[in-house]
């Protein structure tokens, strides 16, 4: 089973309320509910997943940049995906690796415009959510681009 076929049931659930409420859970429970809930690498990226019986059925995930410190968060309905940190690691890594794939590009080397921050985003800043829209259809995640600011691809940002 493709990665794709693996996820696509997901369903993200456009709550403000629902994210409030368990980032309001997270922020305000014991300190130990954040290290749990924290996970990441440079293949997948940093995330914290984190759930609460105060939204029953829905997750929460915040991917987030360690080096621009800008993040976001999406509401998920429950899936096998969010077993776990690890799971959700995995996956995500599968996705960003199917998406490189696809362009035959580096994952380091793929930037998506967002016009909302005004930089060029690395596959490993998306929400799972955009990740696969994105290796759904391309079109729905903005335009793809090689970044310009990356030594992976012996571009350096100074000669830009």
């Amino acid at each position: 089973m493709s990665i794709f076929e693996s996820v696509r049931d997901l369903v993200v659930v456009n709550s403000d309320h629902h994210a409030l409420k368990l980032s309001i859970a997270l922020r305000d429970g014991p300190v130990g509910d954040v290290n749990k809930a924290y996970a990441g690498n440079a293949e997948a990226g940093h995330f914290y997943l984190y759930r609460n019986e105060s939204v029953p059925g829905m997750v929460m995930e915040t991917v987030f940049s360690p080096k621009h410190k800008d993040g976001i968060t999406s509401v998920y309905q429950e899936h096998r995906i969010f077993e776990s940190g690890s799971e959700l690691l995995r996956k995500r890594a599968a996705l960003v690796a199917a998406l490189a794939a696809e362009y035959g590009l580096p994952h380091e080397s793929i930037g998506i415009d967002d016009a909302a921050r005004g930089r060029q985003m690395a596959l490993t800043e998306l929400s799972t959510g955009q990740l696969i829209d994105l290796l759904q259809d391309r079109a729905r995640g903005g335009i793809v681009t090689m970044k310009t600011d990356n030594y992976a691809t012996g571009v350096d940002k100074a000669l830009a």
